[in-house]
């Protein structure tokens, strides 16, 4: 009688380079839940380094912070202990400026060959933020770089048309909130297990390659903008 020996399946770890941007709202409405939001994202830090399939990846952090006035920028850094100073300098300010600071996550210098991430959280609707109509207006630019860079956003923020449509895109993914203690509730394992799948497989290890040259800044707010480097 033949018998079917089953060997415990190897578990493959994944290698190469994975460059995260975190796309904070550091808007005025945002006061209540910022800290908390900030140890939140801490708890992911802790995950990044004991997931046993992603941990062997080598990591760089980013920060954009925005309101309509101020963006926070943390350049990229491996240095975790340096990244979770950064994020207790943000404030609250004004008003949200989300998809012009979704544009700036978008213009870090990535690796080359990175694997390119934004993690974005917002606790208001498009509609509510600052000049929503000349932020929708640049939407379809800014849905095209998103792809031309082949990064995988995860967008956490109220449901609204145009939030919505970004987990159309390839790689993306939206998480609707109702209110701000949703934002505790955003089970990072999750987020974990989707990077860990969007970076397995040389498919997904190719398609890290741009597809072409985007333009920077398009909404063109440079000189409107104060940035306070963190």
């Amino acid at each position: 009688m033949s018998q079917t020996i089953k060997q415990k399946p190897v578990e493959r770890k994944l290698k190469g380079v994975a460059d995260i941007v975190f796309c904070i709202d550091a808007s005025g409405s945002m006061k209540p839940c910022l800290k908390g939001l900030k140890d939140h994202i801490e708890k992911f830090l802790d995950g990044l380094c004991s997931n046993q399939q992603i941990a062997s990846l080598s990591w760089r952090l980013g920060i954009v912070a925005h309101d309509a006035e101020r963006f926070y920028i943390l350049d990229f850094t491996s240095d975790l202990d340096r990244f979770k100073g950064a994020l207790k300098k943000i404030k609250p300010g004004g008003n949200e400026y989300t998809l012009p600071a979704l544009d700036w996550s978008l213009d870090f210098p990535w690796n080359e060959n990175a694997h390119k991430i934004v993690i974005a959280f917002t606790d208001e609707p498009l509609e509510d933020g600052y000049n929503p109509d000349f932020q929708a207006s640049k939407k379809d630019a800014l849905f095209e770089k998103i792809k031309n860079l082949r990064c995988m956003v995860y967008f956490v923020g109220p449901e609204c048309p145009v939030y919505k449509e970004i987990e159309k895109l390839p790689r993306c993914f939206f998480v609707p909130i109702n209110e701000q203690a949703d934002f505790f509730q955003v089970g990072f394992e999750q987020v974990l297990e989707r990077i860990g799948k969007t970076l397995s497989g040389s498919v997904a290890a190719a398609a890290q390659v741009p597809r072409g040259k985007s333009a920077k800044d398009i909404y063109n707010i440079k000189q409107e903008i104060k940035v306070i480097k963190i």
